[in-house]
């Protein structure tokens, strides 16, 4: 899927918007059962750490691509820091959405997600032109 998104998109811009609708588009599934990854990851951490290693993989699979998606556009320091930053968000609106039975959550923080990617993507043409 990642690969996919990568040879489709033209911009890191819009990798990272790409990311955002896999969210928005499972707003509903996400509002009823919660998010698969965070809740697996969850439970296997208070269960078994071990196991919890393992389900960790995907979050470090897309932690690792919003990383090199953000690295396109900054230094890599500041590319980690966003890429958690933007998982962050989502996996909190999905949490949030999933406690309150509400989908909308998703797409609230969603779009506030969009906005922040809009900004620092305005930031780094501000930075070319100078």
């Amino acid at each position: 899927m990642l690969a996919e998104w990568e040879q489709d998109c033209t911009t890191p811009l819009s990798c990272l918007q790409r990311f955002v609708d896999m969210f928005t588009s499972s707003a509903s599934e996400l509002a009823l059962y919660g998010c698969p990854m965070g809740t697996i990851n969850s439970e296997m951490g208070k269960e078994s750490p071990e196991l919890q290693q393992d389900t960790r993989r995907m979050f470090d699979l897309f932690l690792q691509w919003l990383t090199r998606q953000f690295g396109r556009m900054m230094d890599t320091g500041r590319a980690r820091e966003s890429a958690e930053q933007l998982m962050v968000i989502l996996q909190g609106a999905s949490l949030l959405a999933h406690a309150q039975r509400d989908s909308e959550v998703v797409s609230r923080q969603a779009q506030v997600a969009l906005r922040w990617l809009s900004e620092i993507c305005a930031e780094k043409a501000e930075q070319v032109k100078v």
